[in-house]
């Protein structure tokens, strides 16, 4: 890291005697580089701390602050035409002011000066940057440059229009704007950020202080400031020499982009914003960010850069469920917390990480894109962001497993969780040198998805025209597995048409009813209710999908005792067993979804341990324990948690190393 960054970093994070040992870690053994970040936090010192200082605050009665004494100007102070009025904001480098133009018209604007005190050549060259920087961009959605010049000793500073606006999380908060209404907002900062990237210019810093929101004729509109640490594309900003330093970070910790994490910042290009617009959304929609302050801050700043690069962060569904601040985050979105997890669920989900996938190649390519996806969401058009597929999660399950023995628990917890619910395609991936046979796994699982979207038609014109008998035969190719792919080959269900996914619910029911009380028709009934259960959660009636599953036990149960020749009876028993589980942990009933899970494990493994020649047999034991894992992490029992994941994986181990043995 360069001085400047070192010493920013430990300003804000590493107060008193926590400093020390931030310099020992940050500077190493370069005395020289050590020296410099000394000097320029005993120069601070000495013009007197301002970070304990209120700053005014930035809303519409900003007028009637209260002027700081100690800033570097004083009110009434004249810099050409303007004349300062109040100081608004302060950084380690800048400070800027509300100030009064005399001439040639008269108005109020923001104008920013360089600290006397830091006026050094790399400062200035940034400063110059972000001048320049901020005069070639044209868009309604980012703070105009009116005026630039220098102070009669040679301090640079520039005019631009002032906001008077809040940052966008809080002025979303107090709003309390909906969903659809915060997003709508994204839409514009997309838009604003890819007119950015057309002229060159990659800000690096987007976070909620540089995007500020204010009203003009009672609508919101997004204004994205500061670009003091932005980076041209091929496009000279100024002729000072402005180089980032190798090992140099540069962007704010939340809001980073794995790449800026990194030590080599010549490789960030115009995906590291779409990265930071992904937290924004993310915060937007959950109320904190992926990697909140709190998480970072207790980690060494290395450890805290190898977080941002390496673990994969929760979705955003499952963080507001999962929080305990689930009630006062809806409340601020103007909604209830079921329903605004049943609203993040699916294609939100998808669009948030697909923004933040580690993999920028993964990722939307344009801010651009980011917006149109959003506006389809919007729209109730099908978005192109997915879940990943299959064989990429086959292939980051692998390449984690080779390093098993030296993960950390967080690595595992990642590693389980990512192969919940993969059961489709499990078994038949093999490892990445059989390349051909990857190739056939993927022809198999699109004729599945093929298959399935067959049977979902089936079933939607048995309800108007075609008889009970047809409908029962079309319902027994739903099985648990396709009513996942079902989901997944058409992910404009989850939300576009809620209405035909509740009339997929009502006919279901209406054909478990219709049957007689045969084995056969029980069977029928059984699997209907454990499809009504999947669906229900699916559109969010997680109470209606416990019900539908205790439905189905209750048939299962008798069935099972009757016909004990029946190992697929079972199967279906033990997973409405695991269904149950799983939705009631999601209504935090957790001693009920601990016994739920036990009683499916038990008849899982019974079925495993008789039958170990089926490998659907083994691979349902494992998902089970997977599923036990996750409700084990919310309630805290972390020591429980790694027993059932560690199982998972040793059951998964084995199937793939009978795989290979077997294609060998």
């Amino acid at each position: 890291m360069s001085p400047e960054e070192i010493f920013s970093i430990a300003l804000d994070k590493y107060p008193g005697h926590k400093r020390q040992a931030f310099l020992d870690e940050a500077c190493g053994g370069d005395t020289s580089l050590r020296a410099e970040v000394e000097s320029l936090l005993k120069a601070h010192e000495d013009a007197g701390s301002f970070l304990v200082e209120p700053v005014a605050e930035w809303t519409d009665q900003f007028n009637s602050a209260v002027e700081n004494p100690r800033s570097e100007l004083q009110p009434g102070t004249r810099i050409g035409p303007y004349e300062l009025l109040q100081m608004i904001g302060r950084g380690g480098m800048g400070v800027v002011y509300v100030a009064e133009q005399l001439e040639p018209v008269q108005r109020k604007v923001a104008l920013k000066l360089i600290k006397s005190t830091f006026a050094t050549s790399s400062v200035i060259a940034r400063f110059e940057a972000e001048r320049q920087a901020l005069a070639i961009m044209d868009h309604p959605n980012i703070a105009r440059v009116i005026d630039a010049g220098s102070t009669s000793d040679g301090q640079p500073w520039f005019v631009m229009e002032l906001v008077k606006g809040l940052p966008i999380t809080e002025y979303c908060d107090q709003a309390r704007l909906e969903p659809r209404q915060r997003l709508e907002l994204m839409i514009q900062v997309c838009q604003a950020v890819q007119h950015a990237h057309q002229k060159g210019i990659i800000h690096r810093d987007l976070k909620p202080s540089n995007v500020l929101v204010t009203e003009y004729d009672g609508r919101p509109v997004p204004k994205i400031i500061d670009f003091g640490v932005a980076k041209a594309i091929n496009v000279p900003l100024t002729d000072l020499t402005l180089n980032t330093d190798f090992g140099a970070v540069v962007g704010t910790l939340e809001y980073m982009s794995p790449e800026q994490a990194g030590l080599n910042q010549l490789d960030i290009d115009t995906r590291s914003d779409v990265y930071s617009l992904g937290v924004l959304i993310y915060e937007l929609l959950t109320g904190t960010t992926p990697f909140n302050r709190a998480q970072l801050g207790e980690a060494a700043i290395f450890e805290a850069l190898r977080l941002i690069r390496e673990v994969e962060p929760q979705k955003p569904s499952t963080r507001i469920s999962s929080t305990d601040q689930a009630p006062s985050v809806a409340a601020r979105r103007s909604t209830e917390p079921a329903r605004l997890c049943g609203l993040v669920r699916g294609e939100l989900d998808w669009i948030s990480m697909k923004a933040l996938d580690k993999d920028r190649s993964r990722r939307y390519q344009t801010a651009n894109d980011v917006a149109a996806d959003l506006r389809r969401f919007l729209d109730n058009e099908p978005v192109l962001a997915g879940p990943p597929s299959t064989v990429y999660r086959l292939r980051k399950f692998l390449g984690r497993n080779r390093l098993a023995a030296s993960l950390s628990a967080l690595g595992i917890l990642a590693l389980a969780v990512g192969t919940t619910g993969t059961t489709i395609g499990m078994f038949h991936a093999q490892r990445e040198r059989n390349e051909k046979e990857l190739a056939l796994n993927e022809v198999q699982i699109k004729n599945a998805e093929t298959t399935i979207a067959l049977a979902a038609e089936q079933q939607a014109r048995a309800a108007a025209d075609v008889a009970t008998d047809r409908a029962v035969s079309a319902l027994q190719t739903l099985t648990d597995e396709s009513v996942d792919r079902l989901l997944a080959a058409q992910p404009e269900l989850t939300t576009a048409n809620r209405e035909f996914l509740n009339q997929i619910v009502s006919q279901l029911a209406e054909f478990t009813r219709a049957t007689d009380n045969s084995s056969k028709a029980r069977v029928v009934q059984a699997d209907g209710l454990n499809q009504i259960g999947n669906l229900k959660a699916a559109i969010g009636d997680y109470t209606g999908a416990v019900a539908a599953f205790r439905e189905s036990i209750a048939i299962w149960e008798p069935l099972c005792e009757e016909r004990q020749d029946k190992p697929d009876y079972r199967r279906g028993m033990g997973d409405a067993w695991s269904n149950l589980g799983i939705y009631l942990a999601v209504q935090k009933q957790f001693a009920d979804s601990e016994a739920a899970h036990r009683k499916a494990i038990e008849i899982h493994d019974a079925l495993a341990s008789q039958f170990p020649e089926n490998i659907s047999y083994q691979i349902n034991a494992a998902n089970c324990r997977n599923s036990f894992g996750v409700m084990l992490k919310d309630v805290k029992r972390n020591a429980e948690t790694m027993v059932q994941y560690e199982e998972a994986l040793e059951i998964f181990q084995r199937l793939i190393t009978i795989q290979s043995n077997d294609s060998s």
